[in-house]
C-alpha cells in the first residue's frame, strides 16, 4: 500500500540526526561517517547506525576509496526530495537570531546538491546568460565560449547529466 511506503520513507528523515546528515550531504561531496557524526553532534557508533538506515532506505550510498569509506547522496532524485522537504521546512517562522542568520546566509550563497543556488548562484546564472556563456534554450548548457571562459579560470566543468547552473526552486 502506498500510504505505508510513504510513511516509511518519511520516517527515515523524521530523526533530526539523519535529517542533518542528509542536509550536509547536499553539498555534493562524499563524507566519512565520522564527519557526519560531528556535523550531527552524535557519537560515531550512532552515526554508523543512522547511515545504515539511510543506505537501507536508498537515500545514501557507501563509496569505498582505498581503506576509506565514504557516504554520498544516492542519486539526484533523493537530493531533490531532500531539497523540497528542506524548502518546505524553511517556510516555518524563524524562532531566533541564530536561525535567522543561518537562513540569510543560506539564502545568499550555497550549493544545492549538484548546482549553484541562493542569491549569488542566481546572479551568476543571470550574468552568464546575459554574456552568452550559457544558453537558456539549451537547458542552461554551457556555450563554447562559456567552456573556454570557465576553463581559462580553472573551473572544473562536470560531465554530469544536469547542469551546475539550472533553475532551482
Amino acid at each position: 500500500m502506498e500510504t505505508i511506503a510513504l510513511a516509511e520513507v518519511a520516517a527515515v528523515l523524521a530523526d533530526p540526526s539523519r535529517a542533518t546528515m542528509c542536509l550536509v550531504l547536499l553539498d555534493g561531496r562524499a563524507w566519512t561517517v565520522g564527519e557526519l557524526a560531528k556535523a550531527a553532534g552524535i557519537a560515531l557508533s550512532t552515526a554508523s547506525e543512522h547511515v545504515t538506515r539511510l543506505v537501507d532506505a536508498g537515500f545514501v550510498a557507501r563509496v569505498k576509496q582505498g581503506r576509506a569509506s565514504y557516504v554520498r547522496i544516492a542519486d539526484p532524485r533523493v537530493a531533490e526530495l531532500i531539497e523540497h522537504l528542506a524548502q518546505h521546512a524553511e517556510h516555518r517562522l524563524v524562532t531566533g537570531l541564530k536561525s535567522s542568520l543561518r537562513v540569510k546566509r543560506l539564502g545568499f550563497a550555497r550549493t544545492c546538491y549538484d548546482h549553484l543556488a541562493g542569491v549569488l548562484g542566481v546572479a551568476l546564472r543571470d550574468g552568464m546568460l546575459a554574456t552568452g556563456l550559457i544558453d537558456a534554450d539549451g537547458g542552461l548548457a554551457l556555450t563554447g565560449r562559456g567552456r573556454e571562459v570557465l576553463a581559462g579560470l580553472g573551473v572544473p566543468i562536470g560531465t554530469g547529466r544536469r547542469s551546475p547552473l539550472r533553475d532551482c526552486l
